[in-house]
């Protein structure tokens, strides 16, 4: 059931293209909130917006979308800009843009470690940057999104998960000091999950396996089941949750991890 405090609302999407942010953004447009989705591909954007209208009956002028890449703080102040109120303000955002490179440890260079930080923690740093002086007055809520590579040490995903790890703790510090603005930042922790990004592994039987053996609820999320979670964590609903890295991944993590989960092409 969509959330009453959501209606009206103004939200951004960072990465809201296709998966998660996709399903978030279609989510909070269906409760009634006033939308911006923002991608780096402008006719995937485009796109996206055509489909998402169409399937939530909302009218045009309550979802926007801008394309821009996320890393660059110049391009995430015009995606405030665009989301925000006249006067400026805005309720939510979704920093939900980021990549994992599968690479072993003794392959992954210094660069390609600073480019996974770049890819996965400088969207959310611009969004902190650039949602503060908007939320100061009124409060709202800032939403990163996490991995569970950030707590368990998956093979071939160690610049990513350090990455990912950065985040949980950048989420922890920044909720820290925002709290007496009225602000709240948490992250939603994901699992294995049906995106576009994962494509080719959905059709590797031994990976499924794998992660069915691990996962309670597994094998795999569908990024509709995102949509709920990130909704109630951006609405007014959750008030009195901040500094949470709130699990969306069917028990992952509940588990102890034994390690070796790879695509079967990358089996040795």
């Amino acid at each position: 059931m969509p959330l009453d405090s959501i209606r009206d609302d103004h939200f951004l999407i960072l990465g809201g293209s296709s998966g998660m942010g996709y399903a978030s953004a279609a989510y909070l447009l269906g409760a009634g909130g006033i939308v911006t989705i923002c991608g780096r591909d402008e006719a995937k954007l485009a796109a996206a917006r055509e489909r998402m209208l169409g399937e939530c009956g909302a009218a045009p002028d309550r979802l926007r979308s801008i394309a821009a890449d996320a890393t660059k703080a110049d391009a995430v102040e015009a995606c405030f800009d665009m989301a925000a109120r006249p006067d400026g303000t805005l309720d939510g955002v979704f920093v939900v843009a980021g990549a994992g490179l599968i690479l072993a440890a003794e392959e992954t260079t210094a660069e390609i470690a600073l480019e996974q930080m770049t890819i996965n923690l400088v969207p959310f740093v611009n969004a902190v940057q650039s949602a503060f002086p908007r939320m100061k007055e009124r409060g709202g809520s800032i939403l990163a999104m996490s991995s569970a590579a950030a707590l368990a040490p998956y093979p071939k995903l160690a610049a990513y998960g350090a990455a990912k790890a950065g985040l949980d703790h950048y989420v922890r510090v920044t909720a820290d000091e925002f709290g007496q603005y009225g602000i709240r930042v948490n992250a939603v922790r994901s699992g294995f999950t049906n995106t576009p990004v994962n494509g080719e592994l959905m059709f590797d039987e031994h990976y499924i396996n794998e992660f069915r053996k691990i996962t309670p609820l597994g094998p795999y999320a569908e990024p509709e089941q995102f949509g709920p979670i990130s909704a109630l964590l951006l609405s007014r609903e959750s008030d009195w949750i901040t500094g949470a890295i709130v699990p969306v991944d069917g028990g992952l993590t509940l588990r102890g991890y034994g390690g070796g989960v790879l695509p079967s092409a990358m089996l040795p």
